[in-house]
């Protein structure tokens, strides 16, 4: 049983799989490590839009170190993408269980005392009647030289999407920062291609968009 097996087993017992979808979703695994905890994190930040505001909940506390209101839309026709904001959170006094979690996920280094993540909202739209794959966000590359991979998400998302005709569907990411690594101006966010549901063919090729968020 490889380490993401074990992870997702892990948050299968805390509390259950949440199936965080929008209209036309067709399934697809949840790819966080704790839906529970991902869920009330997911919940309790989105009003964070202030520097140095804090949210405190069952997983610990949250505080908002860097905010960029995006809404930006990317085009990958026929899916179009909206990047509705960019955050940097901080993460301290956080629960115990959540926290071996996300060290079994990541690199222990990046979780002695606080934890920072990036986090990314999307908003997706197919604006055609066919049936559509499209795996969303598949990394995250930072101006200080981290890839990050988005299948270690600590927050509840979809994955190998599946969208019908003129379907719509929200996304959220949270990938975990290197230590030292939060001092972020800007991200290149890289999608996914998108291909034809029935064909496997692609529509639209892999795509980034570099944003500054600050």
């Amino acid at each position: 049983m490889n380490k993401l097996v074990k992870v997702l087993f892990s948050g299968l017992l805390a509390g259950g799989l949440l199936a965080g979808c929008g209209n036309g979703q067709q399934g697809g695994a949840a790819k966080n490590i704790n839906p529970s905890a991902g869920q009330s994190s997911q919940d309790e930040n989105k009003d964070l839009n202030q520097i140095g505001q804090k949210v405190k909940n069952e997983q610990g506390t949250e505080e908002l170190v860097k905010y960029k209101k995006v809404n930006s839309t990317v085009d990958l026709n026929p899916i179009k993408v909206n990047v509705k904001d960019i955050k940097i959170i901080k993460l301290t006094d956080i629960n115990p269980q959540w926290l071996e979690e996300i060290s079994n996920m990541t690199d222990k280094l990046r979780v002695k005392g606080a934890v920072y993540y990036v986090q990314v909202r999307l908003s997706i739209e197919n604006t055609t009647n066919k049936h559509l794959t499209f795996n969303s966000l598949s990394q995250i590359e930072t101006d200080q030289g981290e890839d990050l991979d988005t299948h270690l998400n600590i927050l509840p998302s979809n994955y190998n999407h599946d969208i019908t005709g003129k379907g719509t569907q929200d996304d959220i990411y949270g990938i975990c920062l290197g230590g030292g690594k939060q001092d972020i101006h800007k991200v290149t966010l890289v999608f996914d291609a998108v291909k034809d549901a029935s064909t496997n063919k692609i529509l639209h090729p892999e795509a980034k968009t570099n944003i500054k968020i600050d």
